[in-house]
């Protein structure tokens, strides 16, 4: 696990109609798109594509990555809601959709994922944290404690928690509560959450490739056209690569006319 430090983002806490607590939360199980089990997985799609379709000229192709992002963020999100609901029964729900914080250089930190939750469940929140009580004081002690290269932005102790931070509308009341649940989660259920979501999402979320050159996108072309013609993966059956646009056309329309009109001798 990593430790915590000071988010980039305030995550603010309000009171809105009728008592319902709106607070904005990060995710801490997400480990970012750099240097993990996220940081490959757009380009795991081009290079299965490219192989299975005969694309060759990959790396002038380029990833709609913004987008890509987004949909793994909401899907991650999503899961993560439900997991804290189902075992920690905390009933929460998502107010609006999940931002993505991510640094203009990843030498300190990486990207982070915040939403704003409906939530009312404060007390279940320290009840579970006292039911895990001496487990909660070692996490707390060992992630917020500022030592040689890094400073801790937060309370390093337990009973500070509970009674101080852990408070309807506190002022760090969304950090404390974002950590607490990660902890919780860890104890409850297990700590491996980034990779435990990935095969769904792997398999939810496709990364949107695009030929970004004159030559990719001509080569493109010549897939799509043979591709329509014989199917999925049949440029790379024959030399089409080493044909214009044009002659790959020709070629098609002419195997389509020998197969219309070809004769049938009988002898």
């Amino acid at each position: 696990m990593r430790s915590a430090i000071r988010p980039s983002k305030g995550i603010t806490t309000c009171f809105i109609a009728e008592g319902i607590m709106r607070t904005n939360i990060q995710l801490p199980s997400f480990h970012g798109f750099y240097e993990s089990i996220w940081s490959s997985l757009a380009d795991d799609f081009i290079d299965y594509d490219s192989k299975e379709r005969g694309i060759t000229k990959v790396d002038d192709w380029r990833c709609k990555w913004d987008e890509f992002q987004m949909e793994v963020v909401k899907q991650y999100t999503d899961m993560y809601i439900d997991l804290v609901n189902s075992e920690l029964e905390l009933n929460i729900r998502k107010m609006a959709e999940p931002e993505l914080d991510s640094p203009r250089y990843y030498n300190y930190r990486t990207d982070r994922i915040y939403v704003d939750i409906h939530f009312q469940a404060i007390r279940k929140v320290r009840a579970l944290m006292r039911k895990h009580e001496s487990e909660m004081r070692k996490l707390i002690h060992d992630h917020h404690t500022s030592r040689d290269g890094f400073i801790s932005f937060m309370s390093n102790d337990f009973d500070e928690w509970i009674s101080e931070y852990l408070v309807y509308g506190g002022e760090d009341f969304g950090l404390y509560l974002s950590f607490a649940i990660y902890y919780l989660l860890g104890l409850e259920h297990g700590w491996d959450i980034d990779v435990e979501f990935y095969d769904w999402i792997c398999g939810n979320v496709v990364a949107e490739w695009y030929p970004d050159s004159e030559a990719a996108k001509e080569e493109y072309e010549k897939v799509l056209l043979v591709e329509d013609a014989y199917g999925f993966g049949s440029y790379k059956d024959e030399e089409w690569g080493n044909m214009s646009v044009e002659e790959c056309r020709l070629k098609i329309e002419g195997k389509q006319f020998d197969a219309k009109y070809q004769l049938s001798f009988n002898f």
